[in-house]
């Protein structure tokens, strides 16, 4: 597999939209993560040194691991619809992954000129005048970095290059998860930043040296929960419930995640977290090249990677112990047993 090149007929719009323009709205998906908030604040960043007006907007607030990038001065979680020469979807394609901005908006969003940057599966809005997507990429702040390193590479600093860098935290797991066809560009990629001065040691600190006493107490209770279905199989759960009474976001419970990863013969992770509020329960998946779990997320309505991917499956009577077993079920039977045979 080779990662695909950036066409550069997009390319050319996407210069001549930007060059042209004066103020632009850039947009991370919802329960932003370290490689789409790094797009944003990056391409951002180098937008705002070719004297644009620059807005950023995500559904929520990014997590407090985040913090060290300063994204508190910057990012909002309120849309306005106000004019904007263009609007930039980064690390996302749908409406539906802004959802809270673009629900009973549709035809609002429809009117306006659209650039896609993305490595995801999943179609962008057919009125998109600019859409860069690469499947095959680790992330999409390595095609973001590419594309800046084309048309303005005078314009990376230090703070630039850290927020890119910061995808390596989150999307490759600090050079973990990528596989062998991605590790030549991702290991690229990670020392053209360092050489343009992207400070790889802050974000270690920060992201791998930095957990909270509460975030590992839970952890211990994530792992204390885990249980082996079949042979190659780990799960484990938690409730949304805890998190809130423990103040915990998504990444201080994300933990407990990449060492069941470790764990030796296990082949999928399925680990689930309840909401009893919404009635539903959202199942993340981590494989280790032999299942393709974005397959299994989007039979759910979810989607993302071949060894990451995630999605969200309703609950309507709360019996979350029933359908997280229905769920393990139906993978087993779907996917795992048929692999195997």
């Amino acid at each position: 597999m080779v990662v695909e090149q950036i066409n550069n007929t997009m390319i050319a719009k996407l210069r001549d939209i930007i060059e042209s323009g004066d103020s632009f709205a850039l947009f991370g998906h919802r329960n932003i993560d370290g490689d789409a908030l790094g797009s944003m604040l990056g391409l951002g960043g180098v937008l705002e040194k070719l004297d644009k007006n620059v807005r950023y907007f995500t559904s929520n607030e990014p997590s407090v691991v985040f913090d060290f990038v300063q994204w508190r001065e910057k990012v909002d979680t309120e849309f306005d619809y106000g004019e904007y020469d263009a609007l930039i979807f980064l690390d996302f394609s749908p409406y539906d992954r802004i959802e809270e901005f673009t629900k009973e908006h549709e035809a609002w969003f429809d009117e306006q000129t659209l650039i896609v940057i993305d490595h995801h599966h999943g179609d962008a809005p057919e009125h998109a005048s600019v859409v860069l997507k690469d499947v095959t990429s680790m992330s999409n702040a390595e095609r973001v970095y590419k594309i800046i390193t084309m048309l303005w590479e005078d314009k990376i600093d230090s703070t630039i290059a850290t927020n890119l860098y910061l995808w390596l935290a989150t999307d490759s797991g600090n050079f973990v998860y990528d596989n062998k066809q991605q590790s030549p560009w991702v290991m690229r990629t990670a020392y053209e930043l360092i050489m343009k001065w992207a400070d790889k040691q802050l974000i270690v600190e920060k992201m791998f040296r930095s957990k909270s006493l509460a975030s590992v107490e839970y952890m211990q209770l994530v792992l204390q929960r885990m249980k082996h279905y079949q042979w190659n199989i780990l799960t484990s759960y938690m409730l949304e419930e805890e998190l809130k009474e423990k103040w915990l976001d998504r990444y201080q419970w994300w933990y407990a995640q990449p060492l069941m990863q470790q764990i030796k013969w296990i082949d999928l992770i399925i680990l689930f977290k309840h909401n009893y509020e919404k009635a539903s329960m959202s199942c993340s998946l981590r494989g280790r090249n032999k299942y393709d779990c974005s397959k299994i997320a989007q039979s759910y309505g979810g989607g993302w990677h071949f060894n990451a991917a995630g999605c969200r499956i309703p609950v309507g009577d709360r019996n979350f112990e029933e359908a997280m077993l229905r769920t393990i079920d139906e993978i087993y039977e779907n996917y795992v047993k048929k692999a195997s045979n």
